[in-house]
């Protein structure tokens, strides 16, 4: 296992799913933008979940921490960015915690990795007036009517904005907040989804108007996605750090630029190589350790029963 405080960076033996960067240069991943990552925390938690569990905040403490470090066995990145790995993994196993649950609670059936008890557990308390209760506010705060805007819709799908960004890019070599905004928001007919999101697109056709005609001049310079974003900012207000129509994609790029230029640059020394080769083989030798002890474990069962039978008989004898 990966021990806090340890390099992570650029090589990639068996074992490990990438290279974690919000950058995301030279193939590194990062959360929201590569579904590996998202796939990763989901077999985690299945593959480890010891208890009725609802939501990140009735999650143990110590369980926490071992799903941190079983990620930290998968990804590597640099440790100037430890925080920040961090508090993503928190952020997007607690999405993927409650997302997992509420599909559960919605089937109505028992997984395969949830135990027992603690399916029972979790239906019993579906069933509390508190639980039904905290399920209808939830219900009526997602149907708000946001000042007469009506609810919020998008077209997203699973795919977070930022996601989406990286998709427009790829298309049309770019993509700005705008653009991001429309194409999550709009139908294939170009009608919106959403009444605040026609509103806010709308509102940006006007200023961009009013750019290009500032003092009855005709301006004929170039509006750049970087000007097109910055007019989106002025435009639309946050609420509590976040931005209508940005999801994530706007901590991205802040954190991006906080980013040291050279963060890659030492990631690709022996020193670190050897230490990705250990961790390798660390992860190699507990596998090996674990068919071992399943293979034992299924002796044990196969063994089990015959002896138990051959005493019952002896004792009738």
């Amino acid at each position: 296992m990966a021990n806090e405080g340890e390099n992570h960076g650029a090589a990639q033996p068996m074992n490990v799913l990438g290279v974690l960067n919000p950058s995301r240069v030279n193939g590194s991943l990062w959360f929201k933008r590569d579904s590996v990552i998202t796939s990763e925390i989901r077999t985690i938690i299945r593959s480890d979940f010891p208890g009725p569990y609802r939501n990140w905040s009735t999650t143990p403490k110590h369980v926490k921490e071992r799903w941190w470090f079983t990620f930290k066995s998968k990804f590597f990145w640099n440790d100037l960015i430890e925080s920040e790995v961090r508090k993503m993994f928190c952020k997007c196993a607690a999405t993927k915690l409650i997302d997992m649950i509420s599909r559960v609670k919605e089937r109505g059936k028992q997984p395969y990795w949830i135990l027992d008890d603690y399916y029972k557990d979790l239906v019993a308390y579906w069933g509390t007036d508190k639980a039904k209760e905290k399920s209808k506010k939830a219900s009526k705060s997602r149907m708000s009517d946001r000042n007469g805007l009506g609810p919020h819709k998008h077209r997203a799908g699973s795919r977070s904005y930022a996601r989406v960004a990286d998709i427009l890019k790829e298309k049309n070599g770019d993509a700005s907040y705008i653009d991001v905004l429309r194409e999550t928001h709009k139908k294939s007919d170009g009608s919106f989804v959403d009444e605040r999101a026609r509103l806010i697109s709308e509102g940006f056709e006007k200023n961009v108007a009013d750019h290009m005609l500032e003092d009855d001049i005709l301006v004929t310079e170039e509006l750049t996605s970087e000007k097109k974003n910055q007019m989106y900012l002025k435009l639309v207000d946050s609420t509590q750090g976040r931005v209508f129509g940005l999801g994530a994609l706007l901590s991205e790029v802040s954190l991006n630029a906080k980013m040291p230029v050279t963060i890659e640059t030492h990631l690709e020394s022996d020193e670190f190589k050897k230490k990705v080769e250990d961790i390798s083989q660390e992860n190699e030798d507990i596998k090996e350790r674990l068919s071992k002890l399943e293979g034992l474990e299924k002796m044990i069962a196969i063994l089990c029963p015959a002896i138990l039978s051959r005493g019952v008989n002896n004792n009738q004898v």
